[in-house]
């Protein structure tokens, strides 16, 4: 008697709640379940006992996927999907070795990240560790009010002291997203630092500032960050490079009323330097969702034990709302490597043997981008700055292709042209026929025309002569595809592009 073939395992390392799980478990005639049943991280023996067979992995930050847990789980792992923007902690070169695909979540904490980057400034400078203890000792009933007993510096603009000035330790979308917030406060201009490797984009500056009806968005260096703001945001991504970046140099050259807020990587802010900088009054406060070491924070901490430095256990997306769509993210990637479909959101990465062969082709690639853009140069400089954001894991192929659709929703032969820049799986419907004589056509059949990029551009450009800011809108999109372009072809490591 024949037997039918078993059923593939998802393996999930913790239960990621109930308006998620039941996606799963409605699966089970297809799939077999198994799930870590303990409230806590999961166990690593258990893992690499329970990942044997496994089809899938659902895991979380805390799980390790190394090459001795892709060893023991065999040739038929298809996936390995994290719940978590990050993905440190897999051995992504192992994953590519195997041709094993990896799911992660990004563009779903951005805003969960800027409301707390928000909440830590007004708790840093309204001193609000030190008011709350008085309330929470029980110190309240016995304490001599004075007028000026709790103050702190004012966030928002005030007629004495009407200018504000945000500052920003990298200038991603979760700094965008930040400093959009400021605006109610009555913030009146932005600094930023960024990566040397990356030249300055004024234009793209002028258009954010216009938008946010802000009198100036500029970038400058660390010492100019330092001086100019009244609060600094740190957005950075981790690594050697950005190590230490908030130094003892650094923190000397805040104002003494200044603010700092770390929402990014704990390493990038030396811990015993902001110590240091808050008991002897360089600066006012810090919030801080991120420390070096963390979660190993004890309470003799010297951080933990400066009342004006207020630490929340790295909870940034910590929002109902952008919990459930991590997860549902994470659940949804796997079942769709399974099933063979796109993925909502794959990492994606090349094999060796498709690296060694596509380089040369991605550097010329790089050149002709370069060449195409030579009399906008702040175009190609857009684009190497959105390249490493891709390398960071912040760009969404899907996101970027949604908001296009919407933007040129009436324009067909937008929309067809466009689809020159996608790969065939990601390319837009378009309703109606395109004249293969418009210099922003596809062919009828899906097959390319000779487009030249550059026309296509000037096309939007004409089609929205009256609205700038569209057009402006649509660079920052086309340079995120080109970013993904030029990635698939080229899957390299992070910290490539510093050398462009």
């Amino acid at each position: 008697m024949q037997t039918s073939n078993p059923r593939p395992k998802i393996v999930v390392t913790r239960d990621i709640g109930p308006a998620t799980m039941p996606l799963l478990f409605e699966k089970q005639s297809s799939y077999e379940i198994v799930l870590w049943p303990e409230d806590r991280p999961c166990g690593r023996e258990w893992l690499l006992e329970n990942a044997k067979g496994a089809a899938a992995l659902i895991i979380l930050v805390t799980d390790k996927i190394d090459a001795k847990l892709l060893d023991i789980a065999g040739p038929q792992l298809v996936v390995v999907s994290t719940v978590s923007v990050g993905y440190e902690h897999v051995d992504v070169k192992e994953l590519a070795k195997r041709n094993i695909k990896l799911g992660y979540t990004p563009d779903v904490l951005t805003d969960a990240v800027a409301d707390v980057s928000i909440m830590l400034a007004l708790m840093a400078g309204r001193l609000a560790r030190e008011a709350m203890a008085v309330v929470n000792e029980g110190r309240w009933p016995n304490f001599n009010w004075a007028p000026f007993l709790f103050c702190g510096p004012q966030l928002s603009a005030t007629k004495s002291s009407p200018k504000r000035t945000a500052g920003f330790i990298g200038f991603g979308r979760i700094a965008h997203a930040t400093l959009a917030r400021l605006i109610p406060f009555g913030f009146t201009h932005c600094v930023y630092a960024s990566s040397p490797s990356s030249k300055p984009t004024p234009e793209r500056d002028d258009i954010l500032a216009k938008d946010l009806r802000l009198q100036s968005i500029q970038r400058v260096d660390l010492d100019t960050v330092a001086s100019e703001s009244d609060v600094v945001f740190v957005l950075t991504p981790g690594g050697a490079q950005t190590k230490d970046l908030i130094n003892e140099t650094f923190l000397r050259k805040m104002k003494k009323t200044s603010v700092l807020v770390n929402a990014g990587r704990g390493p990038v802010v030396d811990s015993d330097a902001l110590a240091k900088a808050l008991k002897e009054g360089w600066i006012w406060g810090a919030g801080l969702d991120v420390v070096a070491g963390e979660p190993k924070i004890y309470a003799d901490h010297p951080l933990v034990k400066e009342p004006r430095c207020v630490i929340l256990p790295h909870i940034g997306s910590a929002t109902l709302e952008t919990r459930v769509d991590m997860a549902n993210l994470g659940v949804n990637n796997a079942l769709a490597a399974l099933a063979g479909t796109e993925m909502p959101a794959e990492r994606r990465m090349a094999t060796r043997s498709q690296h060694a062969s596509n380089t040369s082709d991605a550097w010329n690639y790089l050149s002709a981008v370069r060449s195409q853009f030579h009399d906008r140069p702040e175009v190609y400089q857009c684009f190497l700055y959105v390249f490493r954001d891709l390398q960071e894991g912040r760009i969404s192929m899907r996101t970027t292709v949604d908001v296009v659709t919407v933007l040129f929703h009436r324009l067909p032969n937008l929309l067809a042209g466009f689809n020159r820049f996608l790969p065939a799986e990601y390319r837009i419907p378009v309703p109606d026929m395109v004249s293969s004589a418009d210099p922003t056509a596809v062919a009828a059949n899906g097959e390319e025309t000779n487009l030249d990029p550059l026309c296509y551009i000037l096309a939007v450009k004409a089609e929205f002569k009256d609205q700038p800011e569209v057009y402006g809108h649509f660079i920052d999109i086309m340079m995120q595809i080109y970013a993904l372009v030029l990635y698939w072809l080229t899957a390299r490591t992070p910290g490539a592009a510093a050398g462009i």
